[in-house]
């Protein structure tokens, strides 16, 4: 089964001159806007058959055009740890793509490969055989950036979790976390991460008060 694409989001400012990267280009635990989630460690056997080759970077999951490559994969409590070399001196739309990202213009990455084993119950992602990572133009999952990760983004996972544990169920818990999530990918609307998850799991909290 060929995996949806999980969509994180680039941070401008920490993509250095040269085209490189150090960042996330896929967290642990936290619901995307298909109600599923990737489980720790889904990516061990991708990143052992992959040893000290290099795994493609794609312009939008174009494999006709390669804009350069992430190497030093590996796995911690977050997610998918990656340096990522955009080629801006050999291939003009790797340079073209570095501009967009150094402007604010193109703010996404995105998974591509396939699905080796998945459970049905819980919607999540336990091996993923990773082919590719793509520089895209629109984001919807927050919770990782290139050269950085705030632990106060909200964690959709969490609202789950704190739905749950007031008693609501599981099929409307994650339905709950994918409109969230749909709104944040629809809207041009900025707020404070750490803010907006304090308001809604104190409100769910309250609701375990009552």
């Amino acid at each position: 089964m060929k995996i949806k694409d999980q969509i994180i989001k680039l941070s401008a400012e920490n993509v250095a001159e040269d085209g490189t990267f150090i960042g996330y280009a896929s967290t642990f635990g936290t619901i995307n806007c298909y109600g599923e989630y990737v489980e720790k460690g889904a990516y061990t056997d991708t990143i052992s058959a992959l040893g000290d080759n290099k795994l493609p970077m794609l312009w939008t999951h174009n494999d006709e055009e390669p804009i350069g490559y992430f190497t030093e994969l590996e796995q911690d409590d977050i997610g998918l740890k990656v340096k990522g070399t955009l080629l801006i001196n050999d291939i003009a739309k790797a340079k073209e793509v570095h501009s967009l990202i150094k402007n604010g213009v193109v703010t996404g990455m995105s998974i591509g490969g396939y699905v080796k084993d998945y459970d049905n119950k819980n919607d999540a992602l336990l091996a993923i055989d990773l082919r590719e990572i793509s520089v895209c133009t629109f984001p919807a999952d927050g919770n990782a950036r290139i050269s950085e990760y705030n632990d106060t983004d909200l964690n959709i996972r969490e609202v789950e979790h704190a739905l749950r544990d007031v008693g609501v169920s599981q099929r409307i818990s994650k339905k709950f976390a994918k409109e969230i999530c749909d709104f944040n990918k629809a809207s041009n609307i900025h707020c404070d991460d750490e803010l907006a998850s304090n308001l809604i799991l104190n409100s769910i909290n309250s609701i375990k008060e009552i």
